[in-house]
This record gives C-alpha cells, structure tokens and sequence, in this order.
C-alpha cells in the first residue's frame, strides 16, 4: 500500500463553489436548523454510514478512504471542463455516488477483517513495525533500483524529513493488522520450484529486457514464486473475506 506521501500534494485551493459531493448542507439549511454551518459539517462528517456487526462506519471515515477532494482538486487542474461535468451534473453525480459506494464496500471489508483478527487474537508489536517497513523498502530499493540513500532524497522532495519519520507514514496508512490476518490465513501456500516453471513458461514474453533478451528462470525464479504467492493470498483473502461478509451483519445507511 503506498502512502498518500508518496504522491504530490497537491495544495491549490479551488477557485470554483465546492461540488455537491463536498458539501453536505448548505448555510442556509444550516440556519434553519439553528445550527453554525461548521457545525452542520462536523454533523455530516460524523454521519453513520455503514453499520458492521454493530461497529460504525463515519462519512468522515469514507471520504479520508475515497480520497475524492485531492483526485477532485488534480482533476480541476487537468481538465477543467470535465471536473464540472463530473460535480455538477446528474450523471456525474451518479457516478460519484457509485464510487463512494465502491469504496464503503471496500470499507467494510476492512472493518470485517480488523474484527477477525482481533477475534483471533491477533496483534502488532513495535518489532512487526519494524519488520513490515523493513520489507517495504527493500522492495522499493528491489523493483526501483534506489539505494537507501536515494529513497531519502526523493521522500525530502515530499518533505519527508527522515526514514523514522516515514516509517510512521507508512505505519499509519498501512493495515498491518489485516497484513498479520493474511498472512495467518495464507499460511499453508506453498509454491514449489514446478508450479512457478509453469508460470514462467506460460508467460515468457513479460520477462524481456527492452533488448528483447529473455530473462533466464533461475535468474528469477525467487521474485516470480514471491508474485505467485502474493496472487495466491489476496484469492484466498478474498474469499475468506466472502464467508465474513456472509455470516456479518452489515447495514448501509446512505
């Protein structure tokens, strides 16, 4: 899961009225409710919408996971016309509905998830912390080629100050809990040295360098069963997400 620091940020203010998806209640119904207009929002950002084996799930919660103001403010700067079209018309405003629903679905995936790990008892130490991020940047440093020294230059770039500090980064936008959950659920994969021939064979033209040279299979044997293995936990994840769902109790109340 790459962290919301990875990316730009974007920091122009819209010059535009906020789209309807932003604001919830305008001043006026505001004022006839008796209420400050901040405090009309704080209400609407403190709105149940989801209700999972009685846990609830806050509109605040879901707009953070959309993430819709930051793609909403990008979008104003690529293409104008298209951004309108998007937050004001009835079909871009379906579309947008759909897409909270999408993502409160994944919500509630995640809800499910966090309550049977701690059914099961399970918890992340400062040493998991550790661990997790460890393997974060040795797969950076392996799929981008970047020394360590590298990665820290180009996170200051994102006023990222320092590795300690990045690491919280990643800690706070990463589900360790659901990782562990995962990894429990999964621990019976085993992809032997045959199966992952298999896949190398049935997909040999992926493995080309842009000289059209063929990457041997011992030359990666070892990434390609770590890919295979990683396909195999989220099918399995998926499913055993599935059953939860089933057995759940969930409500969606907007």
């Amino acid at each position: 899961m790459m962290c919301k620091k990875l990316i730009p940020i974007m920091c122009v203010l819209l010059l535009f009225a906020s789209p309807i998806w932003a604001q919830e209640v305008s001043e006026e119904e505001a004022a006839q409710e008796g209420l400050s207009f901040q405090e009309s929002a704080q209400q609407s950002e403190e709105q149940i919408v989801a209700e999972v084996n009685g846990e609830n799930i806050h509109r605040e919660e879901l707009q953070q996971k959309s993430n819709l103001q930051l793609i909403n403010q990008q979008l104003f700067q690529i293409d104008q016309k298209f951004a309108q079209f998007l937050n004001y018309s009835e079909e871009g405003q379906e579309f947008l509905e759909a897409y909270n629903r999408h993502v409160l679905d994944d919500l509630i995936n995640e809800v499910l998830l966090k309550q049977e790990a701690e059914r099961r008892g399970i918890e992340v130490t400062e040493e998991d912390e550790d661990y997790y991020f460890e393997q974060h940047i040795n797969s950076i440093k392996e799929q981008q080629g970047l020394s360590e020294e590298e990665i820290l230059e180009a996170l200051q770039r994102q006023q990222v100050e320092s590795l300690d500090e990045y690491q919280e980064i990643f800690v706070e936008n990463s589900n360790l809990l659901v990782q562990k959950l995962t990894e429990e659920v999964a621990a019976d994969i085993e992809i032997t040295d045959e199966m992952a021939r298999e896949v190398y064979e049935q997909n040999k033209g992926q493995f080309t360098d842009q000289e059209g040279n063929v990457a041997s299979f011992e030359d990666i044997k070892e990434q390609l069963k770590a890919q295979i293995v990683q396909q195999e936990e989220a099918n399995l994840l998926n499913d055993f997400t599935k059953e939860l769902r089933e057995k759940a109790e969930i409500e969606i109340l907007f």
